[in-house]
């Protein structure tokens, strides 16, 4: 077999160049020096990669300690790393061969304090996890990770319903499960939720947290006591010019009324009625738990003009009930409008002013009407304001 060499010198005498010794030499250096920068260049790789294993290894055991808070004193491995690598050589003989010995390199590593370190993490680890599976009372006491310092916190523990109670979780991890029991056979999921009690009664609360392999349970939370309120209920009536409210409100220990800026604590009482209006009312009941319900109305009142109406009257001129029309005590604070209608619709009067009378004649033809029975209809306002209509039947005698 031609070596290397003679085959590059066959190359050069071919194109007619003769073979130069020193032109070779110097090849063969060139050469030399680009092999032992590679061997260098593999030789370091190696070495930063058998560092950087023993970083990981290093850092990963501080993290298991540090993890499982237990008064374990390890004492750090101490690894020894030797390394035995002679360097490439090249033997260069005067018959221009090259031979390249490579010394078995060799890396002894020792990591069996490593080993013994681990393997006791993992079997503290596991009894950790045995002693809170077995035992939710004690772990308060015992290692419970991430979950040692998670707390409850409530918006209230009593109210009147319908009461709306905020829950939320202090220092939960974000990995965290949560199952909250509301105590009125409602649960939920969410991490802080809110929830609202419809009816009164005592509830208690528990939750159970999970977080990977980690269970707590709370079930000493305080109740929370929703008090029942009150019904507020009232009613109305109107005579005359006065209306009657009286409370009807159930469960309740005092009651207060308002109308406009009045306060009143009476369960019944009367209003004076003085002007057609709306009355805003209120009603408040609260019981012994200082609960309250409200009812409010808007009530319209039509004020009743004390006006008297007579049925019949017979206008023979004796004096004696002659005439008719709206009679009141004050004609001054009145003003009236008044129609008198045949009972085929036909209109034989129409007057204006305060008093105001029908003498049972025809306004057209200056006549007595015959007796008969008459149709009416008033239209009276007094200085306050107030409005009212009146209409009916007047019988007129002879």
């Amino acid at each position: 077999m031609k070596y290397f060499e003679d085959i590059i010198k066959e190359k050069l005498e071919n194109f007619e160049y003769p073979y130069e010794e020193g032109a070779w030499k110097q090849f063969r250096k060139r050469q030399l020096f680009k092999k032992i920068y590679y061997s260098s260049f593999i030789f370091s790789t190696i070495i930063a990669i058998v560092a950087l294993y023993y970083f990981i290894n290093s850092y990963n055991s501080e993290s298991k300690l540090t993890s499982s808070q237990n008064n374990v004193l390890l004492q750090e491995p101490q690894q020894t790393l030797n390394i035995q690598n002679n360097i490439t050589t090249l033997d260069l003989d005067n018959n221009k061969s090259i031979k390249i010995k490579d010394e078995k390199k060799s890396v002894n590593n020792n990591f069996e304090n490593t080993g013994k370190a681990n393997e006791s993490i993992i079997n503290t680890d596991n009894n950790l996890n045995n002693n809170i599976n077995n035992d939710f009372n004690n772990i308060a006491v015992q290692n419970v990770g991430d979950l040692k310092d998670v707390s409850i916190k409530l918006s209230a523990y009593y109210g009147c319903v319908p009461l709306k109670v905020e829950f939320e979780i202090l220092n939960l991890p974000a990995t965290a499960k949560c199952l909250w029991n509301f105590g009125d056979g409602n649960i939920s999921t969410e991490k802080n939720p809110s929830y609202i009690y419809k009816k009164p009664g005592n509830y208690k609360i528990s939750l159970t947290i999970k977080n990977n392999d980690l269970e707590k349970n709370f079930d000493n939370i305080s109740a929370i006591e929703v008090y029942p309120k009150p019904f507020a209920k009232f009613t109305y009536q109107q005579n005359a010019n006065n209306i009657l409210f009286e409370n009807k409100s159930k469960q309740f220990s005092s009651i207060k009324w308002i109308l406009s800026d009045t306060v009143i604590y009476n369960e019944t009482f009367a209003f004076e009625i003085k002007r057609n209006e709306f009355l805003d009312v209120m009603l408040i009941a609260e019981n012994q738990y200082k609960c309250t319900d409200t009812i409010r109305r808007k009530i319209e009142l039509i004020y009743l003009m004390p006006v008297q109406l007579a049925d019949a009257f017979t206008p023979d001129g004796d004096g004696v009930n002659d005439l008719f029309g709206p009679q009141v005590l004050d004609y001054d604070s009145y003003n009236f409008i008044m129609y008198i209608y045949t009972k085929t619709g036909k209109c034989i009067f129409e007057g204006k002013g305060s008093p105001i009378w029908w003498d049972g004649t025809d306004k057209e033809t200056k006549q007595p009407c015959p007796a008969d029975n008459y149709f009416y209809k008033i239209f009276a306002i007094d200085r306050l304001g107030n409005r009212q209509e009146f209409s009916g039947k007047i019988k007129l005698l002879r």
